[in-house]
């Protein structure tokens, strides 16, 4: 290829590997206005083929697979387990305590031992573990500790010989302790889920426990409608709060705020659906999910986690939908429920315009 002022003549070069055709195309501009000559842009051309792909495209390739296998892991780890559950339940009732205790102590100190190790034999430590390139192996590692974390739990329950709720209190704060130490070493969304999970089951069985049950069993119903016991009404508020606290506090101290954002605002959104939809005089439900839609529109503003917003419009929906739905109107309480939820979206929409202007 020759250039000549005002007239390019092109002479097809071959690289050693196709370059971009972006690069291509910017080269020929500049031949053609003379910018570059042709033994430059032949040497550009050559140059690329010679360097192979970018960076970025080579460093795709071992993240795919790294991917593939640790998918591959993934589903090999779940038919093990399938399998040993399987065993262990066609089992169990023939096993001696000593043989129960025994063989769940092993499955939980091999579980959460192998993620343990997983995680502190990688170069660096547990602080090289948390960069981007050990993704995979902290996944492992957190996964497996908190298989083992499940485990101890029920190995606690056995020991102690609890039943029902002391049972799920006793097994819910071990687990929680083992899950700290998985969170610590290999933070990750399983070990995340499971401390909001942990959480919920000492929050709400350890709530039934202590509020005693104030209305008798010949005062459960009135003349016309279901009277709660004091555990029906304060147990969902409990969990409610404990979402909201959770998805607003908590989580700042998480690697994923924004999935725990998520999982608060629904626990609490669930709670009190249970409440509005439970036996009972609507306005315990109504009021609480109205207090949450409050909640979700502040904590939008303060943290701008989009899952809050989501909690307000949705309690607010809940609570048109089902207040008029009692009223036996059901095409109104349909048309009105999703006018609430437009009108959320739309409302949404435009906090999310102008929120810098209302925070100010």
């Amino acid at each position: 290829m020759s250039t000549t002022p005002g007239r390019a003549t092109h002479t097809t070069l071959q690289p050693t590997t196709a370059p971009d055709r972006g690069l291509e195309a910017a080269l020929d501009r500049l031949r053609t206005r003379g910018v570059l000559s042709a033994e430059q842009a032949g040497a550009v051309l050559e140059e690329v083929g010679a360097a192979g792909p970018p960076a970025e495209a080579a460093a795709a390739r071992p993240a795919v697979r790294a991917r593939i296998v640790e998918a591959v892991a993934y589903l090999g780890a779940v038919l093990v387990a399938a399998s040993a559950v399987a065993f262990i339940a066609q089992s169990w009732e023939d096993l001696g305590d000593g043989a129960r205790l025994l063989l769940l102590g092993a499955s939980a100190l091999a579980a959460y031992g192998a993620g343990a190790l997983v995680g502190l034999t990688v170069a660096g430590g547990r602080a090289a573990l948390r960069e981007h390139v050990h993704a995979a192996r902290r996944r492992v590692s957190g996964s497996l500790m908190a298989l083992g974390s499940v485990l101890g739990a029920l190995l606690v329950t056995q020991v102690l010989d609890l039943q029902d709720l002391q049972a799920i209190v006793a097994g819910g704060a071990s687990a929680l302790v083992l899950l700290v130490g998985a969170q610590v070493l290999a933070p990750s969304a399983v070990t995340e889920t499971g401390l909001l999970a942990a959480t919920l089951a000492v929050v709400g069985a350890g709530t039934s426990l202590v509020i005693p049950d104030r209305v008798s069993e010949e005062q459960y119903y009135s003349w016309d409608e279901y009277v709660r016991s004091t555990e029906e009404v304060v147990i969902p508020v409990v969990l409610a709060v404990t979402g909201v606290v959770w998805g607003w506090l908590v989580a700042r101290a998480l690697t994923l705020p924004v999935l725990a954002a998520a999982f608060g605002a629904a626990v609490s959104l669930f709670a009190g659906m249970i409440l509005i939809t439970s036996a009972g005089p609507l306005w315990p439900g109504a009021l609480l999910l109205g207090c949450l839609a409050v909640i979700g529109f502040v904590l939008n503003l303060a943290t701008r986690a989009s899952p809050w917003v989501a909690l307000a419009v949705l309690a607010l929906t809940l609570v048109v939908f089902v207040v008029v739905g009692q009223q036996s109107a059901p095409a109104l309480a349909f048309l009105l429920a999703g006018l609430v939820l437009l009108g959320g979206a739309l409302g949404a929409w435009w906090l999310g315009r102008h929120r810098a202007r209302l925070t100010q």
